[in-house]
């Protein structure tokens, strides 16, 4: 399954180097359950904190969604409370579901903290002059007195 940009809608903010493919296992364990075992290699763009312009990030994919038929739901949602293993509740009769926001999720888990695109950049700092403050001249009429005592 390949997908690219213009059919993730919910990627605002993570932007994608190129389409990437998404290698996904079906197994039904039950009658109404189905578990997606999804795995996949992506290229993130980000911006490097050092150099200051944007680089490939690569990160793999590896996660599990349990699918769960259920007459109740109009069409499928995503259940909201995430541990390891993703949960969708979809309806039998619904032609679709979408798991754009969970691909989003777990690309975003893998952004690191503080991007670097090499270790070995070295950064020129602009060194600023320590600006001494200005000194309101009452204080030193008020220093003068406490020397004198």
């Amino acid at each position: 399954m390949k997908f690219s940009m213009e059919e993730i809608s919910l990627l605002e903010e993570v932007k994608i180097a190129s389409p990437f493919e998404l290698e996904i296992k079906v197994h039904k364990p039950g009658a109404d359950k189905y578990i997606l075992n999804c795995h996949g290699k992506v290229s993130q763009v980000l911006m490097c904190s050092k150099a200051l312009k944007e680089f490939e990030h690569p990160c793999d994919l590896n996660f599990e969604v349990v699918v769960d038929l259920d007459a109740k739901v109009p069409t499928w949602e995503l259940n909201g409370d995430y541990d390891e293993v993703y949960e969708i509740r979809v309806n039998p009769c619904s032609p679709d579901f979408d798991i754009s926001e969970i691909i989003r999720q777990e690309i975003i888990l893998q952004e690191p903290m503080v991007p670097i695109s090499d270790e070995s950049l070295s950064v020129d700092w602009i060194e600023h002059e320590e600006e001494k403050p200005e000194v309101d001249p009452r204080w030193e009429a008020l220093k003068k007195l406490k020397k004198d005592s």
